[in-house]
């Protein structure tokens, strides 16, 4: 019975620190809510990766140009 109340309050004190976690990440609704949350289809998923690739690919060209200008200007 005691270890039963200890891995109880074991629980409790994970639970309590989940919930302050996510509150700081923003979520503002239930762990119960989060874990039902649908997750996006994986089409979606791969759409952002392949946009957020493009998008680094052009700031390292930016990159790039800005420091062969600044090699130039010296």
């Amino acid at each position: 019975m005691i270890e039963l109340i200890f891995l109880l309050k074991i629980i409790k004190l994970l639970t309590d620190q989940i919930n302050l976690s996510l509150q700081q990440l923003g979520w503002s609704s239930s762990l119960k809510a989060l874990e039902e949350a649908p997750l996006p289809r994986i089409e979606r998923i791969d759409s952002f990766e392949r946009r957020f690739n493009e998008v680094e690919n052009d700031r390292q060209r930016v990159k790039e140009r800005l420091l062969n200008a600044s090699q130039c200007i010296i």
